[in-house]
């Protein structure tokens, strides 16, 4: 694969980007309905734990704080 490449159906694939990038920012904006803040970044640890455990008060028990699990 790596010396030949793979064969890519450039409109089928067009297809399933708009498709994926449609569902990402609809489930996006459920979450930040439920959540009920402003938009943040989904993407950075800091800002959704601030979300979860700060803003909506979840329970951090039991939540690994890092890859070690420490």
């Amino acid at each position: 694969m790596e010396r030949e490449g793979v064969r890519m159906d450039v409109g089928r694939f067009s297809y399933f980007a708009e498709k994926y990038n449609r569902e990402l920012e609809e489930l996006s904006a459920k979450i930040y309905a439920l959540a009920g803040v402003d938009p943040f970044n989904l993407n950075s640890p800091v800002q959704l734990s601030e979300v979860l455990f700060d803003k909506l008060a979840f329970d951090a028990k039991g939540v690994k704080r890092n890859a070690r699990g420490a």
